[in-house]
């Protein structure tokens, strides 16, 4: 049971990760993949939720290309920490305006937002290829019953 005198205040986070060309989506452009990786505070409202002053940009991944998941994995890795730490109880803040004795701050990420290529290198969803005759990161579907159009006849 938490003390009265330092409430117990509880933040949501989402993730947001994903690559971009800096240099334009052109054909005969120069081709180069940098990286966001965003969190946004759902605890504010909604129309505020994405605002650029609302928005903590954790980390920009630089370079030619996407990085590998391993890779992906150690720059995530300070981050992950941070969240860890932000859910122990020990994560106090000593006053605040609202609360003169501090509060308890527990800190969770909750949903991922990315594109299916993001979410395989950032939360570990088997790819295209990556397992022998699957094509699908979330249903066992295989490349055998690719002529399948039934979704009630997949398999979860």
């Amino acid at each position: 049971m938490s003390d009265p005198l330092k409430p117990e205040f509880r933040l949501v986070f989402s993730l947001f990760i994903n690559w971009f060309n800096p240099y334009g989506m052109k054909q005969s452009g120069k081709h180069a993949s940098c990286g966001a990786i965003c969190t946004v505070c759902h605890n504010l409202p909604v129309h505020l939720h994405y605002k650029v002053e609302n928005v903590y940009i954790a980390g920009i991944i630089p370079g030619q290309c996407e990085p590998s998941s391993y890779h992906l994995n150690h720059v995530l890795c300070p981050l992950v920490d941070d969240l860890l730490q932000a859910w122990s109880p020990v994560f106090q803040l000593n006053h605040s305006a609202f609360h003169p004795f501090g509060c308890l701050v527990l800190c969770a990420l909750i949903p991922l937002i990315c594109n299916l290529l993001a979410a395989q290198k950032s939360a570990g969803f088997a790819g295209l290829g990556q397992v022998e005759g699957k094509f699908c990161s979330f249903c066992l579907q295989t490349a055998a019953g690719f002529s399948n159009i039934d979704p009630s006849s997949w398999r979860q």
